[in-house]
């Protein structure tokens, strides 16, 4: 009797791990995105070009955390991407930094609202074989204002020292000139 039960334990343990029936993360992955960029809502970091979302899980060891996006009403123009492990946060859970399109963002997700989920993928490097997705409960704007506005204030101190140079040049320039038109 002991040795059926071996033998069936064992053909049952071939047939789960054979068939991929197992799943160690216990939950579908938790935005942090909010967290870690400072907003109030769901806007990932922008990355000029491309975007950086957090998320958090308990995975196991094998499986990886993928985000996927998809223009709002257009959910067959969809990519993701594989998650970066980054820590243990302490009680089971697990961080990972989600960067995309830091190449290139494709026209159909510019000027757009973006719709995003997490899941866990069992699949390394491709992102195809996923489980628990945390569903698209968040999205955010990609209008040509959020990303300009961002690029101005990175060049804003050249346009101001620029600006400076350019009205003390023109102001040693007159005070010059009434000086020599005595």
């Amino acid at each position: 009797m002991k040795r059926i039960a071996i033998l069936l334990g064992l053909f049952l343990l071939i047939i789960v791990l054979s068939t991929g029936v197992i799943f160690a993360a216990t939950h579908a992955p938790d935005n942090t995105t909010p967290n870690h960029t400072g907003n109030s809502n769901d806007n990932p970091e922008w990355l000029n070009s491309g975007w950086r979302f957090w998320a958090s899980t308990d995975t196991a060891y094998g499986e990886f955390i993928c985000v996927e996006v998809h223009p709002q009403g257009d959910a067959g123009n969809y990519v993701r991407q594989e998650c970066a492990y980054l820590q243990d946060l302490g009680g089971g859970e697990y961080e990972y930094q989600c960067d995309i399109f830091t190449d290139d963002v494709p026209a159909a997700f510019q000027s757009t609202t973006v719709e995003y989920q997490f899941f866990v993928d069992w699949d390394s490097n491709d992102c195809s074989q996923g489980n628990n997705f945390s569903g698209f409960n968040w999205n955010f704007n990609t209008s040509p204002n959020a990303v300009s506005l961002q690029a101005m204030h990175a060049a804003m101190p050249t346009f101001v020292w620029s600006s400076l140079a350019a009205l003390l040049a023109g102001g040693l320039g007159a005070a010059f000139w009434m000086r020599h038109k005595r």
